[in-house]
């Protein structure tokens, strides 16, 4: 397998337009909408078409060989349904955003229950129809294995390859989830993760990155920066490190010195953390404004009564400035969460950017690593010293 140095996917000849979109991948053909939403891929005449809500929400799909499915989607555009030629026959009930707890069927009767453990996105147990069974992963969170915790018989087994096609399946739709904790649609075959669906077939996403540049990569539709045996992306936005077991990546968060991951969901905080950067960006960007923030120099300045109260070592590596910015709550969705929010909520933010001379304003992975090169900056936020 090879790559192009945009992480372009080219194991079979492959052609792609100026934004990334993949328009010919063996005798595939592809189409989109103007936003960039896969909206068809054929094989010859033989197609399959997609549809999308305003909010970028894959809702619609009919399939090659003309059953229609339908997804129901909430108004936190979580994936609580899902219909064939109109029946409902599948539902969805979360506790958060994620993870997804229970499995409904098309009379909203409780099916499954799953429950969580060491890993926040992908259960460890699974009770269906009075029985209990362990869900054995992968580093990825991909289920391998389904076992009857009486009998110790596999109920379900799946093999995959590097991009995550299920190249085996002892007992299709036993349980929902699939390559890297994924929600699997055996009928489409694409796995949805979050804010996207993923297509394994091509090892790309179907839609944009909502977060544009401000994820990691210039290519908009790449997956996990075209790492998929080592890195992983359960929201849509940003990859990250399958921790504890493997090494920070994509801008991951540094894990403790015991190897072991934050306790509070990295990919959240990635993201809230690269929306912050991309506005900050925006600010920086107007000169006096920039310049007076990078005159503060080191300077402490906190707003009393504030959650999260950053703090500044006294020296930085030559080369670097302290930035400080004031937004109102709101233009981060702050949800009282430090969690979640990574001390956005915060009137007065310290940011450390790498000053250096080259232009930094891409907002690429290498922009997101340089500030995670600081860990003693990120441990010293008062807020998350209980998470790192």
């Amino acid at each position: 397998m090879t790559m192009e140095v945009k992480a372009n996917r080219s194991v079979v000849p492959a052609s792609y337009d100026d934004q990334y979109r993949l328009l010919q991948y063996g005798d595939y053909t592809f189409t989109y909408t103007a936003n960039g939403e896969l909206i068809s891929k054929c094989q010859g005449s033989v197609c399959q078409y997609f549809d999308y809500d305003v909010f970028g929400n894959l809702r619609h799909v009919i399939l090659d060989n003309g059953m229609e499915i339908e997804y129901v989607v909430d108004g936190r555009n979580r994936r609580i349904g899902k219909k064939i030629n109109g029946t409902l026959v599948q539902g969805f009930i979360y506790d958060d955003q994620l993870p997804i707890v229970a499995e409904l069927d098309g009379s909203n009767q409780v099916v499954s229950r799953f429950i969580y453990a060491d890993h926040t996105k992908v259960p460890e147990v699974l009770e269906k129809g009075g029985r209990t069974y362990r869900i054995l992963h992968d580093h990825l969170g991909s289920p391998r294995f389904v076992i009857d915790t009486q009998t110790v018989e596999i109920a379900q087994e799946l093999h995959y390859d590097a991009w995550g096609n299920i190249t085996y399946d002892s007992n299709p739709g036993f349980q929902p989830f699939g390559f890297a904790g994924g929600l699997y649609d055996n009928r489409t075959k694409l796995v949805r993760f979050g804010a996207r669906d993923y297509d394994s077939q091509v090892g790309r996403w179907m839609s944009k990155d909502p977060l544009l540049f401000g994820g990691a990569g210039p290519n908009l539709f790449c997956y996990s920066l075209a790492e998929p045996v080592n890195l992983v992306d359960s929201n849509g936005f940003a990859c990250g490190s399958p921790c504890p077991n493997y090494p920070p990546g994509c801008g991951e968060l540094p894990q403790k010195g015991d190897g072991q991951c934050p306790k509070c969901d990295p990919g959240k905080i990635r993201a809230s953390l690269q929306e912050a950067l991309q506005m900050y960006s925006w600010y920086a960007r107007g000169g006096s404004s920039a310049s007076e923030a990078a005159a503060a120099g080191g300077s402490m300045q906190t707003v009393a009564g504030v959650k999260c109260k950053p703090r500044v070592a006294p020296e930085l590596p030559p080369g670097w400035h302290v930035y400080v910015s004031s937004w109102p709550p709101s233009t981060f969705n702050c949800s009282g969460d430090p969690c979640v929010d990574f001390c956005v909520c915060v009137h007065e933010w310290f940011h450390v950017i790498d000053r250096r001379p080259h232009d930094l304003f891409h907002w690429s992975q290498s922009y997101i690593e340089r500030f995670y090169e600081l860990p003693a900056y990120a441990t010293e936020i008062e807020c998350l010293n209980q998470y790192l």
